[in-house]
Protein backbone atom coordinates (compact mmCIF):
# COMPACT_ATOMS: atom_id res chain seq x y z
CA UNK A 1 0.00 0.00 0.00
CA UNK A 2 1.63 2.89 -1.18
CA UNK A 3 2.14 6.33 1.64
CA UNK A 4 2.62 9.55 1.19
CA UNK A 5 5.81 10.90 1.19
CA UNK A 6 4.82 14.36 3.33
CA UNK A 7 5.81 13.38 6.95
CA UNK A 8 2.23 13.40 7.83
CA UNK A 9 1.19 10.65 5.87
CA UNK A 10 4.16 8.76 6.81
CA UNK A 11 3.23 9.52 10.14
CA UNK A 12 0.08 7.88 9.91
CA UNK A 13 0.89 5.13 8.17
CA UNK A 14 3.78 3.99 10.50
CA UNK A 15 0.95 4.76 13.67
CA UNK A 16 -1.48 2.26 12.00
CA UNK A 17 1.51 -0.45 11.90
CA UNK A 18 2.50 0.21 15.42
CA UNK A 19 -0.83 -0.11 16.48
CA UNK A 20 -1.42 -3.80 14.52
CA UNK A 21 1.60 -4.78 15.98
CA UNK A 22 1.22 -3.58 19.05
CA UNK A 23 -2.41 -5.20 19.37
CA UNK A 24 -0.78 -8.24 18.05
CA UNK A 25 1.68 -8.36 20.35
CA UNK A 26 -1.28 -7.94 23.31
CA UNK A 27 -3.12 -10.93 21.87
CA UNK A 28 -0.38 -13.50 21.37
CA UNK A 29 0.36 -12.24 24.46
CA UNK A 30 -2.65 -13.79 26.06
CA UNK A 31 -1.14 -16.70 25.51
CA UNK A 32 1.30 -15.90 28.34
CA UNK A 33 -0.84 -15.42 30.91
CA UNK A 34 -3.14 -18.60 30.26
CA UNK A 35 0.29 -20.89 30.28
CA UNK A 36 1.08 -19.41 33.66
CA UNK A 37 0.38 -22.19 36.34
CA UNK A 38 1.41 -19.92 39.53
CA UNK A 39 -1.09 -17.56 40.27
CA UNK A 40 1.22 -14.44 41.63
CA UNK A 41 3.08 -14.90 38.55
CA UNK A 42 -0.29 -14.71 36.12
CA UNK A 43 -1.80 -11.95 37.81
CA UNK A 44 1.14 -10.15 37.31
CA UNK A 45 1.32 -10.80 33.66
CA UNK A 46 -2.00 -10.10 33.11
CA UNK A 47 -1.81 -6.08 34.83
CA UNK A 48 0.83 -6.53 32.40
CA UNK A 49 -1.26 -7.45 29.38
CA UNK A 50 -3.84 -4.42 30.33
CA UNK A 51 -1.51 -1.93 30.47
CA UNK A 52 -0.68 -2.86 26.83
CA UNK A 53 -4.20 -2.99 25.50
CA UNK A 54 -4.25 0.51 27.38
CA UNK A 55 -1.37 1.65 25.38
CA UNK A 56 -3.32 0.40 21.62
CA UNK A 57 -6.52 2.82 23.32
CA UNK A 58 -4.11 5.73 23.20
CA UNK A 59 -2.44 4.97 20.08
CA UNK A 60 -6.37 4.48 18.74
CA UNK A 61 -7.42 7.79 20.20
CA UNK A 62 -4.32 10.03 18.72
CA UNK A 63 -4.87 8.51 15.60
CA UNK A 64 -8.70 9.60 15.93
CA UNK A 65 -7.28 13.37 17.04
CA UNK A 66 -4.77 13.84 15.02
CA UNK A 67 -5.52 12.05 11.63
CA UNK A 68 -9.04 11.06 12.01
CA UNK A 69 -8.70 7.63 12.20
CA UNK A 70 -11.90 5.14 12.36
CA UNK A 71 -11.96 3.26 15.53
CA UNK A 72 -10.27 -0.08 15.38
CA UNK A 73 -12.04 -3.72 14.93
CA UNK A 74 -9.45 -5.88 15.96
CA UNK A 75 -8.48 -9.10 13.56
CA UNK A 76 -5.43 -11.26 12.85
CA UNK A 77 -3.18 -10.38 10.26
CA UNK A 78 -2.18 -13.21 7.55
CA UNK A 79 1.57 -12.51 8.45
CA UNK A 80 0.69 -13.42 12.44
CA UNK A 81 -2.55 -15.53 12.15
CA UNK A 82 -1.96 -18.37 15.01
CA UNK A 83 -3.42 -20.46 13.10
CA UNK A 84 -0.70 -20.61 10.99
CA UNK A 85 2.23 -20.63 12.98
CA UNK A 86 3.29 -24.01 15.22
CA UNK A 87 2.90 -21.89 18.31
CA UNK A 88 0.07 -24.44 19.37
CA UNK A 89 0.43 -27.77 18.51
CA UNK A 90 -2.20 -30.02 19.90
CA UNK A 91 -3.75 -27.47 21.28
CA UNK A 92 -1.09 -26.39 24.47
CA UNK A 93 1.44 -23.44 24.14
CA UNK A 94 4.98 -24.32 23.14
CA UNK A 95 6.61 -21.63 24.52
CA UNK A 96 9.81 -21.29 22.86
CA UNK A 97 8.03 -20.58 19.67
CA UNK A 98 5.88 -18.00 21.04
CA UNK A 99 8.21 -16.57 23.09
CA UNK A 100 10.27 -15.79 19.38
CA UNK A 101 7.48 -14.97 17.98
CA UNK A 102 6.70 -12.17 20.48
CA UNK A 103 10.49 -11.10 20.23
CA UNK A 104 10.31 -10.81 16.51
CA UNK A 105 6.75 -8.63 17.14
CA UNK A 106 8.44 -6.20 20.05
CA UNK A 107 11.10 -6.05 18.03
CA UNK A 108 9.30 -4.65 15.37
CA UNK A 109 7.10 -1.91 17.79
CA UNK A 110 10.69 -0.89 18.61
CA UNK A 111 11.71 -0.25 14.86
CA UNK A 112 8.36 1.22 13.84
CA UNK A 113 8.36 4.06 16.71
CA UNK A 114 11.81 4.65 16.14
CA UNK A 115 10.52 5.41 12.36
CA UNK A 116 8.20 7.62 13.90
CA UNK A 117 10.75 9.35 16.12
CA UNK A 118 12.96 10.12 13.35
CA UNK A 119 10.36 11.83 11.76
CA UNK A 120 9.08 13.81 14.13
CA UNK A 121 12.82 15.07 15.03
CA UNK A 122 13.67 15.93 11.15
CA UNK A 123 10.59 17.74 10.48
CA UNK A 124 10.49 21.03 12.48
CA UNK A 125 6.53 20.85 12.06
CA UNK A 126 6.33 17.81 14.22
CA UNK A 127 9.23 17.55 16.23
CA UNK A 128 7.12 18.34 19.18
CA UNK A 129 5.34 15.40 18.63
CA UNK A 130 8.49 13.69 19.34
CA UNK A 131 7.99 12.81 23.54
CA UNK A 132 4.09 12.13 22.67
CA UNK A 133 5.40 8.91 20.20
CA UNK A 134 7.64 8.20 22.62
CA UNK A 135 5.17 8.14 25.10
CA UNK A 136 2.86 5.56 22.96
CA UNK A 137 4.48 2.65 23.80
CA UNK A 138 3.86 0.95 27.21
CA UNK A 139 7.33 0.83 29.37
CA UNK A 140 7.34 -2.78 29.56
CA UNK A 141 7.38 -3.15 25.68
CA UNK A 142 10.32 -0.38 25.12
CA UNK A 143 13.59 -0.74 23.70
CA UNK A 144 16.36 -0.62 26.25
CA UNK A 145 19.23 2.16 25.41
CA UNK A 146 21.11 1.22 22.68
CA UNK A 147 19.47 -1.75 22.24
CA UNK A 148 19.02 -2.24 17.95
CA UNK A 149 15.25 -3.19 16.59
CA UNK A 150 14.67 -5.15 13.39
CA UNK A 151 13.42 -4.08 10.41
CA UNK A 152 9.62 -3.56 10.60
CA UNK A 153 7.48 -6.82 9.74
CA UNK A 154 6.63 -6.61 6.37
CA UNK A 155 3.15 -7.13 6.48
CA UNK A 156 -0.37 -5.41 6.07
CA UNK A 157 -4.13 -5.86 8.27
CA UNK A 158 -5.93 -7.85 5.81
CA UNK A 159 -7.89 -5.12 3.46
CA UNK A 160 -11.60 -6.82 3.93
CA UNK A 161 -12.22 -5.64 8.21
CA UNK A 162 -13.99 -8.36 9.21
CA UNK A 163 -17.00 -6.47 11.30
CA UNK A 164 -18.85 -9.40 12.81
CA UNK A 165 -17.51 -11.51 15.68
CA UNK A 166 -15.28 -14.99 14.05
CA UNK A 167 -13.83 -17.47 15.77
CA UNK A 168 -10.22 -17.11 14.02
CA UNK A 169 -8.16 -19.44 15.63
CA UNK A 170 -8.81 -22.42 18.18
CA UNK A 171 -6.86 -21.07 21.75
CA UNK A 172 -4.90 -23.47 24.44
CA UNK A 173 -7.07 -26.66 25.49
CA UNK A 174 -5.57 -26.85 28.89
CA UNK A 175 -5.31 -24.07 31.80
CA UNK A 176 -2.98 -25.18 34.53
CA UNK A 177 -3.11 -25.00 38.64
CA UNK A 178 -1.24 -23.18 41.05
CA UNK A 179 1.52 -25.44 42.49
CA UNK A 180 -0.49 -24.96 45.93
CA UNK A 181 -2.49 -27.54 44.71
CA UNK A 182 -3.35 -31.04 44.39
CA UNK A 183 -5.74 -33.12 42.29
CA UNK A 184 -7.27 -35.46 45.04
CA UNK A 185 -11.31 -35.88 44.82
CA UNK A 186 -14.02 -35.80 41.87
CA UNK A 187 -16.90 -33.83 41.97
CA UNK A 188 -18.97 -37.15 40.45
CA UNK A 189 -18.34 -38.27 44.43
CA UNK A 190 -18.32 -35.47 46.06
CA UNK A 191 -19.87 -31.49 46.06
CA UNK A 192 -17.21 -28.62 45.85
CA UNK A 193 -16.94 -26.87 48.93
CA UNK A 194 -19.32 -23.63 49.44
CA UNK A 195 -19.33 -20.08 51.21
CA UNK A 196 -20.28 -20.57 54.75
CA UNK A 197 -19.84 -19.05 57.76
CA UNK A 198 -17.57 -22.07 59.55
CA UNK A 199 -14.13 -21.75 58.98
CA UNK A 200 -14.01 -26.00 58.25
CA UNK A 201 -16.28 -24.97 55.52
CA UNK A 202 -15.05 -22.27 53.98
CA UNK A 203 -11.11 -22.31 53.91
CA UNK A 204 -11.41 -25.06 52.02
CA UNK A 205 -14.20 -22.99 49.64
CA UNK A 206 -11.50 -20.01 49.73
CA UNK A 207 -8.65 -22.08 48.07
CA UNK A 208 -11.07 -23.80 46.12
CA UNK A 209 -12.77 -20.76 44.85
CA UNK A 210 -9.09 -19.49 43.81
CA UNK A 211 -8.84 -22.02 41.28
CA UNK A 212 -11.95 -20.94 39.50
CA UNK A 213 -10.71 -17.42 39.77
CA UNK A 214 -8.21 -18.08 37.74
CA UNK A 215 -9.95 -20.21 35.50
CA UNK A 216 -12.34 -17.14 34.72
CA UNK A 217 -9.11 -15.19 33.85
CA UNK A 218 -8.17 -17.48 31.32
CA UNK A 219 -11.86 -17.65 29.59
CA UNK A 220 -11.78 -13.99 29.16
CA UNK A 221 -8.33 -14.05 27.42
CA UNK A 222 -8.85 -17.28 25.62
CA UNK A 223 -12.39 -14.69 23.92
CA UNK A 224 -9.54 -12.41 22.97
CA UNK A 225 -7.46 -14.60 21.69
CA UNK A 226 -9.80 -16.60 19.66
CA UNK A 227 -12.48 -14.13 18.12
CA UNK A 228 -11.91 -11.12 15.87
CA UNK A 229 -14.27 -8.79 14.25
CA UNK A 230 -14.65 -6.87 17.66
CA UNK A 231 -13.50 -3.64 18.81
CA UNK A 232 -10.83 -2.64 20.63
CA UNK A 233 -12.55 -1.71 23.86
CA UNK A 234 -14.22 -5.71 23.72
CA UNK A 235 -10.55 -7.16 24.54
CA UNK A 236 -9.65 -4.51 27.10
CA UNK A 237 -12.55 -5.48 28.62
CA UNK A 238 -11.69 -8.99 28.31
CA UNK A 239 -7.81 -7.80 29.93
CA UNK A 240 -9.43 -6.17 32.98
CA UNK A 241 -11.71 -8.86 33.95
CA UNK A 242 -8.60 -11.11 33.16
CA UNK A 243 -6.73 -8.99 35.27
CA UNK A 244 -9.27 -8.50 38.45
CA UNK A 245 -9.73 -12.69 38.57
CA UNK A 246 -6.21 -13.39 38.51
CA UNK A 247 -5.92 -10.77 41.46
CA UNK A 248 -9.01 -12.82 43.24
CA UNK A 249 -7.32 -16.19 42.55
CA UNK A 250 -4.23 -14.29 44.73
CA UNK A 251 -6.51 -12.98 47.26
CA UNK A 252 -8.29 -15.85 48.10
CA UNK A 253 -5.47 -18.13 47.83
CA UNK A 254 -3.80 -16.00 50.51
CA UNK A 255 -7.12 -15.75 52.37
CA UNK A 256 -7.64 -19.23 52.84
CA UNK A 257 -3.93 -19.15 54.74
CA UNK A 258 -4.23 -16.54 56.83
CA UNK A 259 -7.28 -18.25 58.32
CA UNK A 260 -5.86 -21.69 58.68
CA UNK A 261 -3.92 -20.94 62.31
CA UNK A 262 -7.52 -19.53 63.02
CA UNK A 263 -8.99 -22.56 61.84
CA UNK A 264 -6.54 -24.95 63.06
CA UNK A 265 -6.91 -23.40 66.96
CA UNK A 266 -10.85 -24.74 67.14
CA UNK A 267 -10.16 -27.79 65.48
CA UNK A 268 -9.81 -31.55 66.24
CA UNK A 269 -6.43 -32.61 65.78
CA UNK A 270 -7.63 -35.64 63.66
CA UNK A 271 -10.07 -33.65 61.23
CA UNK A 272 -9.18 -34.35 57.57
CA UNK A 273 -9.20 -30.68 56.82
CA UNK A 274 -6.76 -30.10 60.13
CA UNK A 275 -4.63 -32.72 58.50
CA UNK A 276 -4.69 -31.35 55.23
CA UNK A 277 -3.60 -27.95 56.61
CA UNK A 278 -0.57 -28.71 58.88
CA UNK A 279 0.95 -30.71 56.02
CA UNK A 280 0.51 -27.89 54.04
CA UNK A 281 1.74 -24.98 56.64
CA UNK A 282 4.91 -27.32 57.22
CA UNK A 283 5.82 -27.93 53.52
CA UNK A 284 4.61 -31.93 52.88
CA UNK A 285 0.98 -31.77 51.33
CA UNK A 286 -0.35 -29.45 48.97
CA UNK A 287 -4.27 -28.18 48.93
CA UNK A 288 -7.02 -31.10 47.48
CA UNK A 289 -9.24 -29.66 44.29
CA UNK A 290 -11.35 -31.59 42.27
CA UNK A 291 -9.84 -33.77 39.62
CA UNK A 292 -11.24 -31.72 37.07
CA UNK A 293 -9.43 -29.36 38.27
CA UNK A 294 -10.98 -25.63 37.94
CA UNK A 295 -13.10 -26.43 34.90
CA UNK A 296 -11.56 -24.55 32.06
CA UNK A 297 -12.86 -27.57 29.51
CA UNK A 298 -16.39 -26.04 30.40
CA UNK A 299 -15.79 -22.99 28.35
CA UNK A 300 -12.84 -24.30 25.74
CA UNK A 301 -15.89 -25.75 24.42
CA UNK A 302 -18.44 -22.74 24.70
CA UNK A 303 -18.93 -20.15 22.19
CA UNK A 304 -18.59 -16.74 22.69
CA UNK A 305 -21.94 -15.71 23.58
CA UNK A 306 -22.42 -18.89 26.15
CA UNK A 307 -18.84 -17.74 28.12
CA UNK A 308 -20.70 -14.49 28.08
CA UNK A 309 -24.00 -15.44 29.21
CA UNK A 310 -22.61 -18.19 31.61
CA UNK A 311 -19.86 -16.84 33.32
CA UNK A 312 -20.29 -13.06 32.93
CA UNK A 313 -24.29 -12.42 33.08
CA UNK A 314 -25.34 -15.66 35.15
CA UNK A 315 -22.56 -16.66 37.12
CA UNK A 316 -21.33 -13.20 38.29
CA UNK A 317 -24.76 -11.39 37.95
CA UNK A 318 -25.82 -13.94 40.53
CA UNK A 319 -23.41 -13.57 42.87
CA UNK A 320 -24.02 -10.08 43.05
CA UNK A 321 -26.67 -10.30 46.21
CA UNK A 322 -25.11 -13.40 47.38
CA UNK A 323 -22.24 -11.33 47.93
CA UNK A 324 -23.17 -8.22 49.12
CA UNK A 325 -24.89 -10.47 51.83
CA UNK A 326 -21.53 -11.96 52.64
CA UNK A 327 -20.44 -8.66 53.45
CA UNK A 328 -22.42 -8.62 56.60
CA UNK A 329 -21.96 -12.27 57.48
CA UNK A 330 -20.89 -12.91 61.16
CA UNK A 331 -17.75 -14.18 58.95
CA UNK A 332 -16.71 -10.72 57.79
CA UNK A 333 -17.55 -9.12 60.85
CA UNK A 334 -15.35 -11.39 62.64
CA UNK A 335 -12.39 -11.33 60.19
CA UNK A 336 -12.17 -7.68 58.42
CA UNK A 337 -9.94 -9.09 55.63
CA UNK A 338 -12.48 -11.42 54.94
CA UNK A 339 -14.86 -8.50 54.96
CA UNK A 340 -12.70 -6.28 52.48
CA UNK A 341 -11.99 -9.53 50.18
CA UNK A 342 -16.11 -9.45 49.80
CA UNK A 343 -15.83 -6.27 49.31
CA UNK A 344 -13.40 -6.01 46.05
CA UNK A 345 -15.61 -8.91 45.04
CA UNK A 346 -18.70 -7.44 45.36
CA UNK A 347 -18.03 -4.17 43.01
CA UNK A 348 -15.60 -6.47 40.51
CA UNK A 349 -18.34 -9.02 40.27
CA UNK A 350 -20.57 -5.48 39.51
CA UNK A 351 -18.50 -4.69 36.65
CA UNK A 352 -18.52 -7.91 35.32
CA UNK A 353 -21.77 -8.25 35.00
CA UNK A 354 -21.62 -5.14 32.80
CA UNK A 355 -18.89 -6.52 30.66
CA UNK A 356 -21.31 -9.33 29.93
CA UNK A 357 -24.37 -7.31 29.32
CA UNK A 358 -22.26 -5.26 26.43
CA UNK A 359 -21.09 -7.51 24.86
CA UNK A 360 -24.02 -9.64 24.76
CA UNK A 361 -25.64 -6.87 23.23
CA UNK A 362 -23.20 -6.01 20.69
CA UNK A 363 -23.66 -9.75 19.48
CA UNK A 364 -27.63 -9.71 20.04
CA UNK A 365 -28.91 -6.44 19.68
CA UNK A 366 -32.31 -7.82 19.24
CA UNK A 367 -34.11 -8.69 22.55
CA UNK A 368 -36.19 -11.32 21.35
CA UNK A 369 -32.95 -12.96 19.89
CA UNK A 370 -30.46 -11.84 23.08
CA UNK A 371 -33.08 -13.61 25.26
CA UNK A 372 -33.13 -16.95 23.22
CA UNK A 373 -28.95 -16.62 23.89
CA UNK A 374 -29.49 -16.42 27.29
CA UNK A 375 -32.14 -19.37 27.29
CA UNK A 376 -30.03 -22.08 25.44
CA UNK A 377 -26.92 -21.13 27.13
CA UNK A 378 -28.63 -21.69 30.38
CA UNK A 379 -29.81 -25.23 28.86
CA UNK A 380 -26.53 -26.22 27.54
CA UNK A 381 -24.73 -25.12 30.87
CA UNK A 382 -25.08 -28.89 31.71
CA UNK A 383 -23.80 -30.54 29.01
CA UNK A 384 -20.39 -28.30 28.81
CA UNK A 385 -19.48 -29.07 32.60
CA UNK A 386 -19.78 -32.50 31.13
CA UNK A 387 -16.96 -31.71 29.08
CA UNK A 388 -14.53 -31.74 32.21
CA UNK A 389 -15.25 -35.23 33.17
CA UNK A 390 -15.06 -36.95 29.25
CA UNK A 391 -11.37 -37.43 30.23
CA UNK A 392 -12.07 -39.54 32.82
CA UNK A 393 -11.80 -43.62 32.35
CA UNK A 394 -15.36 -44.32 34.25
CA UNK A 395 -17.93 -42.69 31.65
CA UNK A 396 -21.12 -44.88 33.09
CA UNK A 397 -22.34 -42.17 35.31
CA UNK A 398 -22.95 -39.91 32.57
CA UNK A 399 -26.54 -39.71 32.33
CA UNK A 400 -26.73 -39.08 35.76
CA UNK A 401 -23.93 -36.13 35.29
CA UNK A 402 -25.44 -34.79 33.38
CA UNK A 403 -29.08 -34.68 35.03
CA UNK A 404 -27.30 -33.10 38.40
CA UNK A 405 -25.14 -30.16 36.63
CA UNK A 406 -27.96 -29.31 34.05
CA UNK A 407 -30.35 -28.35 37.37
CA UNK A 408 -30.15 -26.55 40.36
CA UNK A 409 -28.47 -30.12 42.43
CA UNK A 410 -25.30 -28.87 41.53
CA UNK A 411 -23.14 -31.50 42.96
CA UNK A 412 -23.10 -34.69 45.45
CA UNK A 413 -24.44 -35.04 48.75
CA UNK A 414 -20.98 -34.58 50.67
CA UNK A 415 -17.98 -32.57 50.88
CA UNK A 416 -14.78 -33.92 50.69
CA UNK A 417 -13.31 -32.26 53.78
CA UNK A 418 -16.26 -33.01 56.11
CA UNK A 419 -17.32 -36.63 54.96
CA UNK A 420 -20.99 -35.98 55.66
CA UNK A 421 -24.15 -34.16 54.56
CA UNK A 422 -23.80 -30.49 55.05
CA UNK A 423 -27.44 -28.78 54.96
CA UNK A 424 -26.38 -25.66 56.34
CA UNK A 425 -23.70 -24.92 53.18
CA UNK A 426 -27.05 -25.08 51.49
CA UNK A 427 -28.17 -21.72 52.83
CA UNK A 428 -25.63 -19.43 50.89
CA UNK A 429 -25.04 -21.05 47.48
CA UNK A 430 -24.77 -17.44 45.84
CA UNK A 431 -21.90 -18.73 43.81
CA UNK A 432 -23.46 -21.75 43.45
CA UNK A 433 -20.51 -23.53 44.94
CA UNK A 434 -17.74 -21.61 43.60
CA UNK A 435 -18.09 -19.32 40.74
CA UNK A 436 -21.23 -20.89 39.77
CA UNK A 437 -20.21 -24.62 39.24
CA UNK A 438 -20.25 -27.90 41.08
Amino acid sequence: MATSSKPIGRLKARLAELCTLTLHYARLFTLVVIDESEYRKKSQLAARLLDIFQAVANMERWAARQFHSSSLIVSWSDHLDPGKLDILPNGRVDQEALQALLEEVWRAIGATQASMMDICSSSREFVHWTPIVKSLVPACLSMPSGFAAFSRIDFLPQNKTIRTAIKRVTGPCASSLDPSFSREYSLQDYMAPVRADSLDLVVPYFWTLSTREAMVCDSCLLSSFEYDGLPLRFHQDMAQQAADEARHAVMYLDLAIELMPAYLASANADDRTAIIIREFLDGTGRLPVPKEGNLYPCMWHASLEERLVIMQIATEGEAVSATRRAIDSSLAQTFPSVKRAFEVDYYDEVAHTRIGTRWLRHLRPDARLRKTAIEEAALLKGVLLLTCFLSDDDRSNVTTLMDRYGSDERAGPRTFFLDRSTPECQRDQGRGGSQGFP
